[in-house]
């Protein structure tokens, strides 16, 4: 299993690797791509597919969790995750034999995070191209709460 999470802000999509530690808890991991809302299909799926590859086993259990979230903040240059997270769209991303892209509902203003909407999966077979998987992405978007 690989996973990702897509974010979407004031006009973006941050899209980040999400990998499993020491722990056995899945946490953002890597860079994080930054990517125009308006961009071209093909460019959205091809950084999801890059944050998906990215994804892996037993990287060290974090002991800092904000540094965990420092390249998403950078990248959205805000400071926090209250900043951050109250004004965001979020999809969660696994793949296996096949991509699901997981809307959610936005509810940090009740401080409950992101709440899967699992009743509007939308499952991608692989293999998909980059335009495919960047369409299905603004489909998945357009759902989130």
């Amino acid at each position: 299993m690989k996973r990702a999470t897509i974010y979407e802000r004031k006009g973006m999509f941050y899209i980040r690797a999400s990998s499993l530690t020491t722990g056995d808890v899945w946490a953002e991991d890597g860079v994080c791509h930054a990517v125009a809302i308006d961009s071209e299909y093909e460019e959205i799926g091809e950084h999801l597919y890059a944050a998906l590859d990215y994804s892996c086993y037993n990287i060290p259990h974090p002991t800092d969790w904000r540094a965990v979230s420092i390249p998403l903040f950078e990248a959205a240059k805000v400071k926090s995750w209250s900043s951050f997270g109250k004004m965001a769209k979020c999809i969660s991303v696994n793949m296996d034999k096949q991509i699901q892209l997981i809307p959610t509902a936005n509810m940090s203003r009740r401080k409950q995070g992101f709440i899967h909407m699992n009743d509007n999966i939308i499952t991608v077979p692989i293999p998909v191209d980059y335009a495919e998987l960047g369409k299905k992405v603004k489909e998945a978007w357009l759902i989130c709460e």
